[in-house]
């Protein structure tokens, strides 16, 4: 396939695809590692996105990823979702999004780079046209060297260099003051355990959760509240519909995960508000 060329989703049910990564250097490369995963993405902007994993791994230098695309399903979860929140897009953008992180050691130095690349279109029309399928990322490892001065200390006269150390000195402990006081201010950013609780959920069921980018309107829904996240799945499994997740940061740490139909909010909420109601 080719930049510009059309495909047909109604007449094509998967696309195999081959992803092709190489970091090349001037200098020798050694111990080279990389990091790569590929994820299908559908959003409806400003509502909500859907990420697909499809392909995730730890190679040695350059490598070659095989991965196939379900379009009949992508469109199959576009349809239950789009029933599901009742908010229609325009359009509804579908991209391809590769993250790899190389890491590697040369003559000139370490390289510790990160590549992103995105292949995007729209999804649930006629025909889906794909945008430049090549790209590369030019870089370059910085090196300091330090070459001495045989006539002179550093550059500086005797005189010079003992008033050089003794500014350096002093600029060293109020430097080594500064980022204990900083250290003893700051402390780490924890999470609370309602946010804990949502990313296990998160990394569990990633699959069957779609994020709701904005806030869904609930008036005039019968709520039908819960107690766990599986009897959710199974409400969700009977009903052939996804889990809408809804955070709400903005008013304390809370979690809704619910399945809309027919007027009834199937929900299961996280949050101390919610717990002790």
């Amino acid at each position: 396939m080719r930049p510009g060329d059309t495909v047909f989703p109604k007449l094509i049910d998967r696309i195999d695809m081959t992803y092709n990564y190489e970091l090349k250097s001037p200098s020798p490369l050694r111990q080279v590692s990389t990091e790569v995963e590929i994820s299908a993405v559908i959003e409806a902007p400003k509502l909500w996105s859907k990420k697909f994993p499809l392909f995730q791994a730890k190679e040695d230098g350059a490598f070659s990823a095989n991965f196939s695309l379900d379009l009949a399903g992508y469109q199959k979860s576009l349809d239950a979702i789009r029933t599901e929140t009742g908010a229609s897009a325009d359009s509804y953008n579908f991209s391809i999004v590769a993250e790899v992180r190389a890491v590697a050691r040369t003559d000139a130095g370490p390289i510790n780079e990160a590549y992103s690349q995105t292949l995007s279109t729209t999804l649930g029309g006629s025909s889906l046209e794909w945008s430049e399928l090549t790209q590369s990322k030019p870089g370059s490892v910085k090196t300091t060297r330090v070459v001495p001065n045989a006539a002179r200390y550093l550059g500086l006269s005797v005189s010079g260099a003992r008033t050089m150390s003794v500014v350096f000195a002093a600029v060293f402990l109020a430097l080594f003051a500064s980022s204990v006081v900083l250290y003893l201010k700051v402390k780490p950013i924890r999470l609370s355990e309602t946010d804990k609780m949502a990313l296990e959920i998160g990394k569990k069921y990633r699959e069957r959760i779609t994020e709701a980018v904005s806030q869904t309107p609930s008036y005039g829904e019968k709520i039908i509240s819960l107690l766990s996240i599986e009897d959710l799945l199974k409400v969700a499994d009977e009903l052939g519909k996804p889990i809408i997740h809804q955070s709400y940061k903005a008013s304390g740490e809370r979690h809704d995960y619910y399945i809309l139909d027919a007027g009834t909010r199937y929900q299961y909420a996280l949050g101390a508000d919610v717990l002790s109601s």
